[in-house]
């Protein structure tokens, strides 16, 4: 038999509960940064198997549904009945709580680790990629749970044949919009810039809800030693924020014995009241010309909601080479 444990956040054993790191590290200061309603943890005898968060306060609205989400999930290899026990006991509580929708893996907001990673295709993991054992999507869909959402990455194996930036550039320049590399010299002002557009910019996307501005800083505070400055661009319409594009090396492929070659776009953003006229393809083109001058050759757009708009730049260089996907599950 399991033992499965509820705990408050307040009450947990945080060092036990990160143990089990799954696919992608978890570290305490994420937990309460995060702050989960519940933390629940399934042992047998004395070993930890399995573990999940929950959240069903301040979580997003779907078609007048009450959403509760399941995140922070791993299991132990071999353990299926574990990941059986642990997500009716998942279910059990949202109900309690008055969801009618629970929706997984998601660690209470899009901003933060969510998504299985679905169809692996033939390349490696690239860095800050979504992964986890192949098995742990069939445990959701043994359960009853169904694609929500699906995602994609997408590759282009050659971007010397990307658009120029230069006729973009020129017509938007038109309209008082300039493009700059971001100014390494004060990182701060600069990803508080990034943030202020990425909440405008994203804020009637798929499950949206706010994070603060000092957890965003602090997220990519961790990647800041491994990017490229010159990689990162802004749009400016006179002196305000409208448009960004973050890229960085793929430095998994060093980790891989091989040369790094690929340039990935982590996100590309821009304001509603600048979107449909060009500006993303343009912070796009700034971005793989600089990556042509730093003798990268691939580029990678990652993890994109399938009705993503990004999807659209550049689509006859790029096919997509991997799925994810967010399932649901009404209660």
């Amino acid at each position: 038999m399991f033992d499965i444990q509820l705990q408050l956040l307040k009450d947990a054993d945080l060092g036990q509960f990160t143990a089990l790191d799954g696919s992608y590290p978890l570290l305490p200061e994420q937990i309460r940064t995060q702050a989960p309603d519940l933390l629940m943890t399934l042992s047998e005898g004395e070993r930890l198997v399995a573990r999940a968060s929950l959240w069903w306060h301040e979580t997003s609205v779907y078609e007048g549904q009450r959403l509760g989400y399941i995140g922070h999930f791993a299991i132990r290899e071999g353990h299926d009945d574990a990941a059986t026990s642990l997500l009716r006991r998942c279910e059990e509580v949202l109900v309690s709580q008055g969801c009618t929708m629970a929706v997984g893996p998601l660690d209470g907001s899009t901003w933060r680790h969510y998504r299985f990673l679905t169809e692996r295709g033939n390349e490696p993991t690239f860095f800050l990629e979504t992964d986890n054992p192949d098995s742990w999507p069939g445990y959701f869909v043994s359960r009853g749970f169904t694609p929500l959402a699906r995602y994609y990455s997408a590759i282009n194996n050659d971007i010397s044949r990307s658009q120029p930036p230069e006729r973009l550039e020129a017509q938007l320049s038109k309209q008082q919009v300039t493009v700059r590399a971001i100014d390494e010299r004060d990182i701060t002002q600069e990803m508080k810039k990034i943030y202020a557009v990425s909440c405008d910019a994203f804020s009637k996307n798929f499950l949206y809800t706010p994070i603060s501005e000092s957890e965003f800083i602090d997220n990519y505070q961790q990647i800041l030693p491994v990017i490229d400055y010159r990689l990162i661009h802004i749009a400016y319409h006179k002196q305000r924020p409208v448009g960004f594009c973050f890229c960085l090396p793929d430095i998994n492929q060093e980790k891989q014995g091989k040369r790094v070659d690929t340039v990935i776009t982590k996100t590309i953003a821009v304001v509603p009241d600048f979107q449909g006229i060009g500006l993303g393809s343009l912070l796009m083109a700034k971005s793989m010309q600089v990556a042509r001058g730093l003798g990268l050759s691939r580029s990678i757009i990652a993890m994109m909601h399938e009705d993503n708009h990004s999807r659209q730049l550049e689509h006859r260089l790029m096919h997509d080479f991997r799925q994810y996907t967010l399932y649901g599950k009404g209660l």
